[in-house]
């Protein structure tokens, strides 16, 4: 996240409020006595809009996390079958897995792509809109 995301480590720094070299030695990870702290963690992954360490951190404990969309208006007959869609991907990607047609990484890959375009209906629900809110 520090050394690929959207700011080089500089400004990343310069961000943060923190010295290139602190930066550089907390994000080091064969530095077992440096520690990213977590009250930089969040600025950190937002001005790089990189949130592969809170994957990796969910990731560790067992839960995957995904991205919900910022706003949930009308949804058009469209998008609801996007949502549709994403379903049938998740399972067909599991189905190639055990056929042997994916790699594992290949089959996660495309299972999270789906789980994140089912992340919309997700909101939708929690949002409370009704049929006639749907553009069907």
């Amino acid at each position: 996240m520090v050394h690929h995301g959207e700011h080089t480590v500089e400004e990343l720094a310069d961000l943060l409020g923190w010295s290139e070299s602190s930066l550089y030695r907390a994000s080091n990870p064969h530095d077992d006595a440096a520690n990213f702290p977590s009250r930089k963690l969040i600025p950190a992954m937002r001005f790089q809009q990189d949130f592969g360490p809170l994957q990796h951190i969910a990731s560790r404990c067992g839960f995957a996390i995904y991205r919900l969309p910022r706003r949930i208006g009308r949804m058009e007959a469209t998008e609801l079958a996007d949502i549709q869609k994403a379903q049938v991907d998740a399972i067909h990607a599991i189905h190639q897995f055990i056929a042997g047609e994916l790699s594992q990484a290949e089959a996660i890959e495309k299972i999270d792509t789906a789980i994140g375009g089912l992340a919309r209906g997700r909101l939708a629900v929690n949002h409370g809109i009704k049929q006639e809110e749907l553009g069907l």
